[in-house]
């Protein structure tokens, strides 16, 4: 267990002072959807938005009455105080991952088609307005978006799209409208990272290694919910592929964001203590 500590301690080491560490994360999570795509309007010019019809109901859309948007910025330092609905994507770190019940879309995976815009107030906590954006990008215009521009209260909007919009592409696309979400700030737990990472390893399309690799992070997720202890080895063996597997499965940037979100899960297990 001492050698398995140490390997990670120093993957984890390497990768930090290459590229710096996510010491900010800021989570935001909005309010259930209340509308949603119902087919196209009487002209067949674009998506109709109706009022309390959400799966699985109504067929035209895939989005629940649960499902809602939630986002996490990470940054290697927090913000500062009194930010004025800027501009953070090129803050060092900057990470932005979003979900919307039915996909999870992250911009390490997604670089393009990227706006963050945030306030903070006087203790550097995010405040509104604000404006979070992924868009894919692909032929069915697929993406999550946090609205809360100026003037606030007035157009407030949280949407999922997986396709949109009529007559192009039937739309399947939800809404909340007037009612903003909450921010929080902390560290996600070990078991949020680890979902985090698979959605990011299943984005990255790594060809003949991604199955593998999301099996051994789901042991690593068995593992913390089952507090069997096996979860710091698990990860090992984990950050172990990757390395064997850089420069020819997996690309060295690819391996900058695996081995970097590996030392985060294995600080947050205290793998090292």
């Amino acid at each position: 267990m001492h050698n398995i500590l140490k390997s990670l301690i120093f993957i984890g080491a390497a990768w930090m002072s290459q590229i710096g560490f996510a010491q900010a994360t800021y989570q935001y999570t909005g309010n259930p959807f209340t509308l949603f795509s119902c087919g196209p309007n009487s002209s067949d010019t674009a998506t109709m938005d109706c009022p309390g019809q959400p799966a699985p109901g109504n067929p035209l859309t895939s989005y629940t009455a649960n499902d809602h948007v939630t986002a996490t910025l990470t940054f290697d330092a927090p913000l500062p105080a009194g930010l004025d609905y800027a501009d953070v994507t090129s803050v060092p770190g900057f990470v932005l991952t979003m979900s919307d019940g039915q996909q999870t879309l992250s911009t390490a995976a997604h670089p393009a088609g990227i706006i963050a815009k945030v306030s903070t107030d006087g203790s550097g906590q995010i405040i509104g307005p604000w404006l979070l954006v992924i868009n894919v990008g692909n032929t069915a215009n697929s993406g999550i978006s946090s609205e809360n521009e100026p003037p606030q209260n007035i157009f407030v909007q949280d949407q999922g799209t997986l396709a949109c919009c009529d007559p192009s592409v039937q739309g399947d696309l939800a809404i909340n409208q007037f009612d903003a979400g909450t921010w929080g700030s902390g560290s996600p737990s070990a078991a949020q990272q680890v979902a985090s990472l698979i959605t990011l390893v299943q984005q990255m399309n790594i060809p003949q290694q991604g199955i593998s690799l999301i099996d051994q992070l789901q042991t690593v997720a068995s593992d913390i919910a089952a507090q069997n202890g096996k979860a710091c080895q698990d990860l090992s063996n984990f950050a172990s592929h990757v390395t064997a597997q850089t420069g020819k499965k997996i690309t060295a940037a690819q391996a900058s964001q695996l081995q970097a979100a590996v030392a985060s899960i294995g600080s947050a297990l205290q793998c090292g203590a």
